[in-house]
């Protein structure tokens, strides 16, 4: 198992991405550790997933859907 990243090889991310969860980091696959949720990588892929949902959500307005999603930290 992985603690650390110690060489690119190590700085692997893998994710799972699905409507509901949007961009999941995986931690272990078997016995193999990840450190796919400290991914800057990850993070980033991450951001431009949630920016494009956010436009598709604000282009589309309808009652059914929470528009609380979108609201940026402040």
């Amino acid at each position: 198992m992985r603690d650390e990243a110690k060489s690119p090889k190590d700085s692997v991310a893998l994710f799972i991405t699905s409507s509901p969860f949007d961009i999941l980091p995986v931690y272990s696959v078997d016995k193999e550790v990840f450190l796919s949720a400290q991914n800057k990588d990850l993070a980033n892929i991450s951001e431009i997933y949630q920016s494009i949902v956010c436009h598709y959500i604000e282009s589309h307005p309808s009652d059914s859907i929470q528009t609380e999603y979108c609201v940026e930290d402040t």
